[in-house]
């Protein structure tokens, strides 16, 4: 190559070398005041028709074959910002942009001429609801990775104090001046609570569902220990009537006859390549009363399905949650969630002069549509913790983490592990969990508090104590008693028992109780149906009759056919009646009054939940409820001649208890009880009012 040809070629390389050149931009998105990411925010480049959108977590990237000098940013219910771009680089990273927040109100739209174009699109979206709704589908999976992380809002400090506000002090100023210097120091390096876990979930049409936390870690414990507060902070698509946050149900802007309920406001609309998506604004409508949201809804006219949703309950005192969800259309065939996040503000709860903050992300990939999904391999459990899901190492969290751990993640766990590891945190966790089912363990024995303390008519205030051995003792068979005591009545009572646990997957139990105690007279009890909380128990402070049982009884019980508990049980029983009540029998012309009775019953009751679902950790199992009727049943059998049993007759008794999600009006609950008895008994047996 001669001196001429290489300068012809050197020409040309950095002609095109020139004309190839592409300038990016990263960055984020940021609210002024609260330094929170800001999620689908619209950035146009100067001299760009169509702009990008930043991401569910506010970051952005853009990149263009011209120098950009100016980005234009634009989103619903912030001020619009033109920022220019001074770097003369080719590649800009960690951008941060702050949007300064205006006040507005979505006022109730009045067309003249025809309808409302916002509601002409929500009606769209109502009308393809099922086909977009991923709950609707024959059959999906998903393997997803959830994080949640409680921390200390530092800038909260400035917003309590109206001084501090108004003079703008520094952080290192309030360490000082307000006496939160450990505060501050200790939230700036680390977080309060750190949570990850990764989850598989199957699920198959109607309603069978199965999902696996295959692992977990939480900072300060060992054990897997609130593994699925991420994932059950709000409903998993924005399709049902009726929206779940945070354990309450808000009704959907997008449900049949929302325009009814809310109003809707074309907020912007944007072009991606044939698609066009609608931005609208939704919150109720003057004079409606019911649990509402207000939000931004992003609607593609792909199927004029939700692209991205950014909802929060309209009103809130104390604590506030937003949600928002991304969507992406999977395989060109179906419109799914790949991102939820969760926000919260805990208005009660501080630290000091520091509001605590939650944030909960949870990333959706391994997305499998329609997959060849057995149904015998779904069972009960809706939810189950693997056995080693506390124990993966960082080359497993690595491949499932969205974003490697930052210095603040890494100093929590180290931090909060150790001072975890020093107090107990992990017995004291158990602690916990064993109170929701009123069981308080201590080494060797779990003491009830369901025993500790009651209140009734007859009795007064009772006062007692009463324990069972735990799993440390044998897996196998427990043995336990009570004891108490009416300050009304000035009498003890007592009881004890033994329980060999046959089969732990089937629940099958051979019990043997003795019992010297109270019961009110005339009442029905049914087996399985310990409600400690429930308002039924608020009923025993108006019990006033009451009679003295010594009771003798086996029984064996099991769980059949996956949502029937049954019992079996043969007792003999001594009452004595507590008051001037007195049953007669006429013998020989002569009637005989009695006040103490002796009956001997054999009988059978059973628990039946239709598609009942359950959590398992371990051995432990939590229900999570049923949306079917609950019903409860009881079939008994008084023999004569048999143990000295007196009386012979059979008894009949059903209950039925069912809670409902009704819209605009919240979740009321039923209950209807019913009997029949076949044969002679005196009052202490019948029927209480």
């Amino acid at each position: 190559m001669n001196k001429k040809t290489g300068l012809i070629f050197l020409f040309f390389f950095i002609l095109f070398a020139a004309e190839a050149q592409v300038f990016t931009i990263k960055g984020k998105v940021l609210d002024a005041k609260t330094h929170e990411p800001l999620a689908f925010v619209n950035i146009i480049a100067s001299g760009e028709t169509q702009g990008v959108s930043a991401d569910i977590d506010g970051a952005f990237f853009i990149s263009s074959p011209k120098k950009i000098s100016i980005l234009i940013f634009s989103y619903v219910g912030y001020e619009q910002l033109t920022y220019p771009i001074t770097d003369s680089s080719n590649q800009i990273n960690n951008l941060k942009i702050f949007l300064k927040n205006k006040s507005i109100e979505l006022h109730e739209v009045i067309i003249v001429a025809g309808e409302n174009p916002a509601n002409s699109i929500i009606k769209l979206v109502t009308a393809n609801r099922d086909k977009n709704n991923p709950g609707k589908m024959r059959s999906f999976s998903y393997t997803s990775y959830n994080k949640f992380v409680a921390a200390g809002f530092v800038d909260s400090a400035f917003k309590k104090d109206s001084s501090i506000r108004q003079t703008q002090k520094s952080v290192s100023q309030l360490k000082t001046e307000k006496g939160d210097k450990e505060a501050v120091d200790f939230l700036t390096k680390q977080h309060i609570l750190l949570i990850e876990s990764v989850t598989h979930r199957n699920f198959i049409q109607p309603n069978r569902n199965h999902e696996t936390v295959v692992a977990s870690r939480v900072s300060g414990f060992k054990t897997p220990a609130m593994t699925l507060i991420a994932t059950q902070l709000q409903s998993f698509s924005f399709y049902n009537d009726l929206i779940t946050i945070s354990d309450k149900s808000y009704l959907n802007p997008i449900s049949n006859g929302s325009i009814r309920n809310y109003s809707f406001l074309i907020e912007d609309t944007r072009y991606y390549g044939n698609d066009t998506v609608f931005i609208i604004s939704f919150k109720s409508r003057k004079g409606k009363n019911f649990d509402a949201l207000k939000g931004v809804l992003y609607i593609n006219t792909n199927g004029y399905a939700l692209q991205n949703v950014i909802a929060e309950p309209e009103e809130a005192q104390g604590t506030r949650i937003k949600i928002q969800q991304k969507y992406e259309f999977i395989d060109n065939k179906q419109w799914f969630p790949v991102q939820l996040n969760s926000d919260i503000t805990f208005g009660s709860v501080t630290l000091n002069s520091l509001s605590i903050m939650g944030v909960s992300r949870s990333y959706i990939k391994d997305i499998v549509l329609a997959p060849s999904l057995n149904k015998k391999e779904f069972n009960r459990f809706e939810v189950e913790v693997a056995d080693d899901a506390g124990n993966k190492n960082e080359v497993f969290w690595n491949k499932y983490r969205a974003d490697s751990l930052t210095s603040k993640d890494k100093k929590t766990y180290h931090v909060m592990d150790s001072v975890g590891e020093v107090e107990h945190w992990d017995f004291k966790l158990q602690v916990l969990n064993t109170l929701a089912t009123g069981k308080v363990p201590v080494k060797i024995i779990d003491f009830d508090l369901n025993r500790l303390l009651d209140i009734n008519r007859y009795e007064g205030f009772r006062l007692g104590s009463g324990f069972h051995t735990n799993d440390k003792v044998s897996r196998f068979f427990s043995v336990g008693g009570y004891a108490a005591y009416g300050f009304k009545d000035k009498a003890v009572k007592y009881g004890y028992d033994a329980t060999i646990t046959v089969h732990r997957i089937s629940e099958t139990k051979l019990n043997a109780a003795y019992s010297n105690d109270l019961i009110e007279s005339g009442g029905v009890s049914f087996f399985d149906d310990a409600k400690p909380l429930s308002t039924e128990a608020y009923r025993n402070y108006f019990v006033n009759t009451m009679d003295q049982v010594i009771k003798k009884e086996v029984s064996l019980s099991f769980r059949m056919l996956q949502y029937f508990k049954i019992n079996l049980f043969l007792n003999q029983q001594t009452r004595f009646v507590k008051n001037d009540y007195r049953y007669g029998v006429s013998e020989n012309d002569v009637t005989l009054l009695f006040d103490k009775f002796n009956f001997t019953e054999t009988g059978m009751g059973f628990r039946y939940a239709f598609r009942e679902k359950f959590m398992k950790i371990g051995e432990h199992q939590i229900s999570l409820g049923s949306n079917y009727p609950i019903v409860w049943g009881q079939i008994t059998k008084g023999v004569s001649g048999f143990l000295d049993g007196n009386f012979e007759y059979i008894k009949y008794d059903f209950k039925i208890e069912k809670s409902f999600n009704i819209k605009n009006l919240g979740k009321p609950s039923f209950q209807i009880l019913c009997g029949y008895i076949a044969g002679n008994l005196p009052y202490t047996s019948l029927y209480a009012g």
